[in-house]
């Protein structure tokens, strides 16, 4: 189970904290979907649920175990800008196998051409960087993925067949999935629950 416990962070430059007192968890093979409006933390839970921030006070822990902040992690983030995930300076197949070379099967799945490897991110378009890193993301240890508007910018077609791997990888791997998005259908079509954040003292609760 990946969860948060009691989590409150505020940025230096605000007064007030951006989420107080959060809980929220996400077992093996979960699919949950978060929305609230902007300025709720969506993306600052997300960052603290994959170890990018550290919460001031609270916990996140997988398993009962807090959150390791070196090494590979087994939660992987993915956002809404794919560029700002990747080295810009390396070629595509270098940033596919930073960890280890994903198969050739999630590499079709994704529609992942091969002379894609050759080729640096600015060649690529936003929707073909984005297959790139959900490529990368679900490597052999990742348990969890943190979806936080990765198809907002995408056509539909794009956008079926990105999610139609993840859910895949959910079955299959049984791979916990947190999904963040203002689109109340994709929400409702991809998750067995919805949530919304109030942000603050709001918290979270169901839809």
């Amino acid at each position: 189970m990946l969860e948060a416990r009691k989590v409150t962070f505020h940025y230096p430059a605000c007064a007030k904290p951006v989420l107080t007192d959060i809980h929220i968890s996400i077992n093996s093979g979960d699919i949950v979907g978060v929305y609230g409006p902007s300025g709720s933390g969506k993306t600052t839970l997300a960052r603290l649920l994959s170890g990018y921030l550290i919460p001031d006070t609270g916990k996140v822990m997988v398993d009962g175990v807090e959150l390791p902040q070196r090494g590979r992690l087994p939660v992987q983030l993915l956002n809404q800008h794919p560029e700002l995930s990747v080295n810009p300076r390396w070629m595509v197949g270098e940033i596919l196998a930073e960890e280890a070379m994903p198969g050739r099967e999630l590499l079709a799945s994704l529609r992942i051409n091969k002379d894609w490897l050759k080729r640096y991110p600015h060649e690529l378009s936003g929707g073909e960087i984005q297959r790139v890193t959900i490529a990368r993301a679900l490597g052999t240890e990742t348990r969890y993925i943190i979806a936080d508007e990765i198809t907002t910018m995408l056509d539909a077609i794009t956008q079926v067949q990105i999610w139609q791997v993840l859910l895949e990888a959910a079955r299959n791997r049984n791979i916990g999935i947190l999904v963040i998005s203002h689109d109340h259908q994709l929400l409702n079509r991809v998750c067995n629950t919805v949530l919304q954040l109030s942000g603050q003292s709001g918290g979270l609760k169901a839809a």
